[in-house]
């Protein structure tokens, strides 16, 4: 009875468990229809999969075996009788694989247990032990195989025909594995022959040892470590970790690392190495420390590059960031056209950046500038969505905000504020309140952003009026500098937007325009424009696949507009060649009223050659007017694209055809220009020469985390 019991018992309990395997098998195809991608990534999940899957096993083979036994004609008349024979080999044999299966199943949920103990101290320990042996369990495993079918072998050749468990091979590597693991005794060998069995045992364990004892590869490295020179040891460092702290962290290591990092040297080497700093620059710190000079240069080289002074938009001020001297210099620089076609350069000084050393390894910083007095400010990372702009003109734009509607995307943007200031934060809107803002049109949208807005003013000096363009430097200068000290002593940031650097590009073919990526800058001529009509344009390229191209059409990325006006027609005819497409994009960084800075003015198709398609329309006029020099140019190589027509306010944009051209001698001179179809004069613009002496617009050459 207490059997029968145990056993009815066992089989409610098995009942339970299977249906907790099925709701749980329910719960995990859920979760498998969510995240299929990276479902199936997570060790924990196959676990899960493999136990219910055994379990699952299992028990149906238990029920058809309870089926079974049930019909077989067994009972203990038939089991006492001698005379009679019931064949139940298969019964048992089902038996013992469902043994075996709950035995390895077991085994299954010992590491289940050690999933949901994981938290526990000594059972992260062994977690992490276990996960950080895998590296070496392969080497381990094939150094260990070859061992042992080495020894296999030699104790089948040596004992095969004295010792039973020795007789083969599959005995031998049996009765081996069993004496690796001290569950056999190898004496019966030694007792035969006890010299040669003897040798033959003591070889087998001295290579099972070392086989269980190899050292970890890692830990000569450190030790290793200890013996390079400075300079190596630093090189090595180098590719460790940029960061000063990190470094310091890292020399704790070792006394002979800690030693190398005291040395002026071995920060000299690492400024050369991380901040693309010549010897001729590092000159240029003679009041800091080695240490000071790597966290100073930690901490402004990645801010150098060019800006754009984003409360001036629409039209824009370009300002360039580099250190100099031993201090980080800012300046506006102002374009001057001359008659022949090139212009002056001219850098009016915006604010710089003092560093000193209070010790040895700690830096401070201090901000100054003509138009701010009397105050401590620093220069402090910003926001993006932050930026406003603060011109009368940009009151006929959607919204002051210019990041609104993604018009002027900045990859990282700065703001001068007091020391004793703490940064303002953006708050949040409700994707409910955002939608709003979004389908009630420019009205919604600028009453959603309007309590922001309020807290800085409009600037409405004279000397930020269009006017005329100064034709001397002296007067462009004195007017630039009327201009910052106006804006930016009222109640107005100096806040500035990092321009994006231009992408990597190399030419596929001929066809592609050799230009080179960068800052280019033309003088629009428009009197409206007044002292505003030379404008600054970054040159980049963008490839798109033909799925790319065709999402293009649907969803614009490269042909964006604010509210969604659609991409060129042409566009699709570009999507059925079913071939990836070049063009050439390029964007205002200093604009106008009609296309403001940040907005893509331009775009023409590089590669492959569109010119005879139908699709196009007309063929690329050979003369162009230049509208600076009033002078006829011709063309050396002309691409079929795009450019931007829109009102004032940048309302209504839309894309008309026309053609992207080259002047002058193709292998020598940049310069280019967008010639529309319905008519015959272009704006030239040139490589902006200040670039030449900056190479860090391309900045491949910074960690990655501070591009």
């Amino acid at each position: 009875m207490n059997q029968a019991f145990q056993v009815a018992f066992a089989f409610v309990l098995l009942i339970l468990v299977m249906f907790f395997v099925v709701q749980f098998i329910f719960e995990e195809v859920q979760e498998l229809y969510g995240s299929w991608r990276t479902y199936f990534f997570d060790a924990w999940n196959l676990l899960d999969w493999a136990n219910m899957i055994l379990l699952l096993v299992g028990f149906t083979m238990r029920m058809l075996l309870f089926s079974d036994a049930a019909n077989a004609n067994v009972g203990i008349e038939q089991l006492s009788n001698k005379e009679s024979f019931q064949n139940i080999s298969a019964l048992a044999s089902v038996a013992t694989t469902v043994r075996v299966l709950n035995a390895f199943n077991c085994v299954l949920l010992w590491g289940k247990v050690t999933k949901y103990l994981r938290h526990l101290p000594l059972v992260k320990g062994l977690i992490r032990t276990v996960w950080n042996a895998f590296d070496l369990f392969v080497p381990f495993l094939i150094m260990f195989c070859v061992g042992m079918v080495g020894f296999v072998m030699a104790f089948n050749v040596g004992f095969g025909d004295k010792v039973a468990e020795l007789s083969n091979f599959s005995t031998s590597v049996v009765y081996l594995c069993r004496a690796f693991l001290k569950d056999v005794q190898l004496m019966p060998v030694y007792d035969i022959t006890p010299l040669f069995g003897a040798g033959l045992i003591l070889l087998f364990y001295l290579n099972m040892i070392a086989a269980r004892d190899l050292p970890d590869p890692r830990k000569p490295f450190w030790s290793a470590l200890a013996s390079l020179g400075p300079d190596l040891l630093v090189e090595i460092l180098s590719y460790i970790t940029h960061s000063s702290r990190g470094i310091s962290s890292f020399g704790a290591l070792c006394q002979r690392i800690t030693g190398t990092l005291q040395e002026d040297s071995a920060w000299r080497h690492l400024c050369r190495k991380y901040w693309h700093s010549t010897d001729a620059r590092l000159k240029d710190w003679p009041a800091l420390s080695a240490r000071g000079l790597y966290r100073a240069l930690e901490q402004w080289m990645p801010l150098e590059g060019f800006y754009v002074l984003s409360c001036a938009f629409p039209w824009g001020l370009l300002a360039l960031l580099r250190i100099a001297e031993g201090r980080l210099e800012a300046s506006v620089v102002r374009f001057l056209p001359s008659r022949d076609g090139s212009f002056r350069e001219i850098q009016v000084p915006l604010f710089e950046v003092s560093i000193s050393e209070d010790r040895p390894g700690i830096v401070r910083s201090a901000v100054s500038a003509f138009w701010r007095s009397g105050v401590e400010s620093v220069l402090a990372p910003l926001e993006p969505a932050e930026l406003l702009a603060c011109t009368r003109e940009s009151q006929i734009f959607h919204s002051r905000r210019i990041g609104a509607k993604g018009l002027f995307r900045a990859r990282r943007a700065l703001r001068i504020r007091d020391e004793s200031c703490e940064p303002r934060k953006t708050p949040k809107r409700s994707a409910r309140e955002a939608n709003a803002a979004d389908d009630s049109g420019r009205d919604g949208y600028r009453n959603a952003l309007l309590s922001d807005e309020e807290e800085f003013g409009i600037c409405v000096s004279e000397a930020w009026n269009a006017g005329t363009l100064d034709d001397s430097e002296p007067g462009l200068r004195r007017r630039t500098e009327a201009m910052l000290r106006d804006m930016l002593t009222q109640r107005i940031p100096c806040d500035l937007a990092l321009v994006r650097s231009p992408a990597e590009f190399a030419p596929l073919d001929h066809s592609v325009p050799r230009l080179r990526p960068g800052l280019y800058v033309g003088d629009y001529g428009h009197s409206m424009y007044g002292q505003f009509r030379t404008e600054v344009l970054l040159l980049d390229y963008v490839s798109l696949s033909p799925v790319q191209l065709r999402n293009e059409c649907q969803d614009p990325q490269l042909f964006w507009r604010p509210f969604g006006e659609p991409p060129p027609e042409e566009l699709r005819a570009l999507a059925e060649l079913e071939e990836t497409i070049t063009f050439m994009r390029v964007v205002k960084q200093c604009g106008d009223i009609h296309v403001p800075m940040g907005a893509t003015t331009f775009v023409a198709v590089c590669s492959p050659d569109v010119s005879k398609m139908s699709a196009f329309g007309q063929a690329a006029p050979r003369r162009v007017l230049n509208r600076q020099t009033c002078c006829l140019e011709s063309l050396s190589r002309s691409w079929r694209g795009f450019g931007t027509l829109a009102t004032p306010g940048f309302g209504r944009p839309s894309w008309a055809a026309g053609w992207l051209a080259q002047f002058g001698d193709a292998a020598t001179e940049q310069r280019l220009g967008f010639v529309w179809d319905r008519s015959q004069d272009a704006v030239v613009l040139r490589w902006i020469g200040l670039q030449d002496s900056c190479p860090f617009l391309q900045r491949s050459w910074l960690p990655e985390d501070v591009r």
